[in-house]
């Protein structure tokens, strides 16, 4: 498990719109084992492992994290911001934000006081102090339309945990990764597709028996809030499961997963990816 490429990618601002830098960096990654590498004209990466195999598995997680979008400048310099995903206005009370604007950071302070803390908030509730004097002093530096982070960083924690921003979902991303490299080094030979996407915070077992890794079952009712919900419904349908990762605290500011619950993920996808060969039956009503 390269750990070193997840704090990579954990520290990398990736809010949903803005996941052209961070994807960047999955190709570079992915150049080392991938045998093909497709891209398209919204910043999607397909990491391509064995690509003439007669049965394909596409591995998908999203790459954007939540956050807001500059929105008005105000006469003192102050930000407005809009949604960019599912957040929660009273996370970001009092907290260190980023501005990215044209490559460059500018960090913030979100306002908070007494009467902020006695009503149900709204997304105007929000305003961001950058330190300007004026709208001219603000817009030297920042602009409507720059996305806006969380100040935080990784911090590893005790008992192997780990604690950041936007694990949801850019965690998912380095286990496909991973676990599509580690098919590959075990010599799997279906065809892999690990595809980390952009823009689902906007749009939207047997395996794991046989390595004895600890897993529960969840039956799904309806929707899951996650891209298999179009994926399963293509074209004439798609065989869809999803895995979910261990994660507490999820759309907030710090996030805590477990690294032992990670390399079981990986494992799991890498037994599974290796156990599919020409035998399988995905149309088990023409098997």
């Amino acid at each position: 498990m390269n750990r070193e490429f997840l704090y990579e990618l954990l520290e990398t601002a990736s809010v949903s719109g803005f996941e052209e830098e961070i994807q960047r960096k999955v190709i570079k990654y992915a150049r080392g084992f991938a045998d093909e590498i497709y891209t398209d004209e919204i910043a999607d990466v397909v990491s391509v492992v064995n690509p003439d195999a007669e049965i394909k598995v596409m591995l998908s997680a999203h790459m954007d994290e939540i956050g807001l979008m500059v929105s008005h400048i105000t006469e003192k310099g102050m930000l407005h911001v809009s949604k960019a995903g599912g957040i929660y206005p009273g996370t970001y009370l009092g907290q260190k934000v980023r501005i990215m604007h044209e490559g460059n950071v500018v960090y913030g302070a979100v306002r908070n006081h007494g009467s902020l803390n006695k009503k149900e908030l709204e997304i105007t509730d929000i305003i961001i102090d950058i330190g300007a004097v004026s709208r001219e002093d603000a817009m030297a530096h920042v602009a409507c339309g720059d996305s806006v982070s969380f100040d935080t960083d990784y911090r590893e924690l005790l008992n192997d945990r780990l604690c950041a921003r936007g694990l949801d979902d850019r965690l998912g991303g380095y286990i496909i990764l991973e676990a599509a490299k580690k098919a590959k080094e075990r010599g799997g030979t279906c065809g892999i597709y690990a595809a980390t996407t952009v823009g689902e915070e906007l749009t939207k077992h047997g395996a794991a028996r046989n390595i004895h890794i600890k897993y529960q079952w969840e039956n799904g009712c309806g929707r899951t809030c996650t891209d298999a919900d179009a994926i399963h419904m293509a074209g004439r349908g798609i065989p869809t499961t999803v895995m979910s990762i261990p994660l507490r605290y999820m759309h907030n500011p710090a996030e805590v997963c477990s690294m032992v619950d990670v390399q079981g993920c990986i494992d799991v996808l890498a037994e599974f990816l290796c156990g599919i060969g020409s035998d399988i039956c995905l149309k088990p009503l023409e098997g």
